[in-house]
């Protein structure tokens, strides 16, 4: 796992001037953080994250959630499970 200064330090790098930015909104959407938006006639469904952004800042801010390692492979979760 990152330290938290090491993830803050990633993320300001990766935004650089925070000020270009108006809304917090607009963060959500460099990074690719926000949803997928389907829309039919009668029905709106928000699927999944967009994507569409900075994929090195969204590592560093979904990383962290994980613990550091990111996705986990099949191998390496069979092994921890001792299977």
């Amino acid at each position: 796992m990152k330290p938290p200064f090491f993830s803050g330090l990633l993320i300001t790098a990766e935004l650089g001037e925070i000020n270009r930015f108006d809304e917090d909104k607009q963060v959500v959407s460099y990074a690719g953080l926000d949803p997928t938006v389907r829309e039919s006639a009668d029905s709106r469904t928000e699927v999944s994250i967009s994507k569409r952004g900075n994929s090195r800042l969204r590592w560093i801010l979904t990383s962290d959630e994980k613990g550091g390692g990111g996705r986990e492979s099949t191998k390496l979760q069979r092994e921890r499970l001792g299977a």
